[in-house]
């Protein structure tokens, strides 16, 4: 879970220094120019929660297991295909990941 924490923390500090310069001096329309996106935020994810009624599942309810046996397959099959191409040269990478 750190990964999350440190991104709500970036984008915490991101958005506050963002319009940092509307402090200094303090001007309302440079404020409100910088800062809208957070009470639109809000009352757009208020409203989309309301609307359709949305609500967190409960980890013991989240399914992590049916449909791991065709991706296992998938990627096996994957693997084998590569496998059977041989060695790559760097170029036949380089054009086979573009």
């Amino acid at each position: 879970p750190y990964g999350a924490y440190f991104a709500i923390v970036g984008t915490a500090i991101i958005t506050f220094f963002k319009g940092f310069d509307a402090f200094l001096p303090f001007k309302a329309d440079g404020f409100v120019t910088a800062y809208i996106g957070i009470p639109a935020f809000v009352f757009f994810l208020s409203f989309w929660k309301l609307r359709f009624r949305e609500h967190t599942i409960p980890l013991a309810e989240v399914d992590l297991i049916s449909g791991k046996k065709q991706i296992d397959d998938e990627e096996e099959r994957y693997l084998a295909e590569q496998e059977a191409r041989g060695p790559r040269t760097r170029w036949q990478k380089l054009w086979d990941a573009l």
